[in-house]
């Protein structure tokens, strides 16, 4: 049978014992939480206060909207970012790193479904050489093309939500674009050329996914 939560006076508290000042309002979402999530996120402000106590208050202040957003490892990591800023260029700079919550944690949903191009370059490049021998490089861009030497790509697939779909897509997308070098595709009217299935507009749109 598991430990019922901390209360509002207990966390305070601990608190205080560590000469921790927060706001009622994260106190009290803190008391909404279960006890080893309390504990680990206290454990977290302790670390925040041993670096700076405006570290602290400025983590604390977000975590509600963190807990929604992301698991404790997470955040622990987002913590930590915000702690190397400190230690490297001052208070300003870990606030603005904990002000980057949101980006981290769409960076942090997109690893667990979607794909990065670091971790698949080497497959893609092997991939690749494998269609005719000629060895084109890769890198990434915020959209992809070619530019008859180099094929550009994402820096991350998060289409699909399984990994294997994306990687999949990653693979659909590298072959297009090696497709418009060797055949000279980028010449083409592609329009033109959809009009030949019955469902044009579908074709389209998986043409523009692959170029995306």
């Amino acid at each position: 049978m598991s430990l019922p939560p901390f209360t509002f006076t207990e966390i305070e508290e601990r608190l205080d014992d560590l000469f921790i000042e927060l706001d009622e309002k994260v106190i009290q979402h803190l008391t909404t939480l279960e006890i080893q999530t309390q504990d680990a996120l206290l454990e977290l402000i302790a670390k925040a206060a041993s670096t700076s106590q405006g570290i602290a208050y400025q983590f604390s202040q977000r975590l509600p909207r963190a807990i929604e957003l992301m698991e404790i490892e997470t955040i622990e990591i987002w913590l930590h970012q915000a702690m190397d800023a400190f230690d490297s260029k001052g208070l300003y700079a870990a606030v603005a790193k904990l002000e980057e919550l949101e980006q981290i944690a769409k960076y942090s949903q997109d690893k667990l479904t979607g794909i990065a191009f670091e971790d698949i370059s080497g497959i893609l490049e092997h991939f690749i050489i494998g269609l005719n021998g000629r060895k084109l490089k890769l890198d990434t861009d915020s959209h992809s093309y070619t530019d008859t030497e180099t094929i550009y790509l994402p820096s991350m697939l998060n289409l699909f939500s399984e990994k294997q779909d994306n990687f999949a897509l990653y693979k659909c997308m590298a072959v297009n674009l090696w497709a418009q070098n060797w055949f000279g595709t980028w010449r083409k009217d592609h329009y033109k050329h959809t009009e030949q299935f019955d469902d044009q507009q579908r074709a389209l749109e998986w043409l523009n996914t692959l170029e995306a």
